[in-house]
């Protein structure tokens, strides 16, 4: 919606003090006059590679203790349709005890290590 706003503000060439203006001009005269000010829209990232692992990390961390359990289960309840909740986690527990709730976690850091690093890069 916003790039719909801003092609518009551009071809009705508004708000635009000099005909010579180019386009990046016209889209900060737009952001300045949406948002007020264009130059306090967002601070800097921070792209310090320690920060980035700590993302990572914390990420990972979160993963392996919450997550895993419940992506075993929601996995679990995709593939036998007829079960219910806790029919699902007590045939989870059956079928392997409680490390069962932990298989495939290997890939699961790989993906959560990777959005730990997305996340502080885009945060």
């Amino acid at each position: 919606m916003l790039v719909l706003m801003i092609i518009k503000h551009i071809s009705a060439g508004t708000n635009c003090s000099n005909l010579g203006d180019t386009s990046e001009d016209q889209v900060k005269s737009f952001l300045s006059i949406k948002y007020k000010s264009f130059d306090t829209m967002a601070p800097a990232k921070s792209t310090d590679p320690m920060d980035l692992v700590k993302g990572g990390v914390l990420q990972c961390m979160e993963a392996i203790t919450v997550g895993m359990p419940f992506e075993v289960w929601k996995t679990r309840m995709g593939s036998y349709r007829n079960e219910s909740t806790i029919q699902s986690f007590r045939n989870i527990y059956k079928e392997g005890g409680v490390g069962r709730f932990w298989v495939g976690w290997q890939p699961k850091l790989v993906e959560s290590f990777l959005k730990g690093i997305v996340y502080k890069l885009f945060q």
